[in-house]
């Protein structure tokens, strides 16, 4: 019986000792791995993979949203942005997201109107995985973009893409459409 024990705490000790964050992921090949979500993204050929910390954003203290991963169209301003967001968790004066759909209700909130936000498409599916995925593509001035949201879990993976053109965006969301789940 004791050794039955201790196979199982040292199980129960190597499985929570393997992923222990949203954060846990790593570029392996041409592919973002993240053990701790369980998936795999791989991203398309137009983009290179750069490191978040040089995208040098705004200082950001929300506990609930952590940066995975960021790609870029070479020199340009384009490429996509991924992060994760705790469920249901409240944060100051806001109760937390609900779901992706709510996650994508409030993008338009966040425009001022001479940016010229305009929705261009909304949809949801589900991947050939099983994981519910809602994307919403729209225009700010001369800019494509899109917000995917795939839930996974307790949490949301975002994805945040913005291209010069259509079709870069939607070689972009196509990639996106592909994750996979892991073990």
């Amino acid at each position: 019986m004791r050794v039955f024990l201790l196979i199982v705490f040292l199980r129960s000790a190597i499985l929570c000792g393997q992923a222990q964050s949203p954060a846990d992921g790593r570029v392996d090949a041409h592919a973002y791995v993240n053990t701790y979500l369980h998936f795999t993204y791989t991203w398309p050929t137009i983009l290179q993979p750069q490191d978040p910390t040089l995208l040098h954003l705004a200082p950001h203290s929300n506990p609930n949203e952590t940066l995975l991963f960021s790609a870029r169209q070479g020199n340009e301003p384009y490429g996509v942005i991924v992060l994760s967001e705790k469920l249901n968790t409240p944060w100051h004066n806001f109760a937390g997201f609900k779901d992706g759909p709510d996650f994508l209700r409030r993008i338009p909130i966040g425009w001022p109107p001479e940016a010229h936000f305009k929705i261009l498409a909304s949809r949801h599916v589900i991947t050939p995985n099983g994981l519910s995925v809602d994307e919403m593509d729209y225009t700010v001035s001369s800019e494509f973009d899109s917000g995917i949201t795939i839930q996974i879990g307790d949490y949301i993976v975002v994805f945040k893409c913005n291209a010069a053109s259509l079709g870069g965006l939607d070689t972009m969301t196509k990639s996106i459409l592909a994750i996979r789940r892991t073990k």
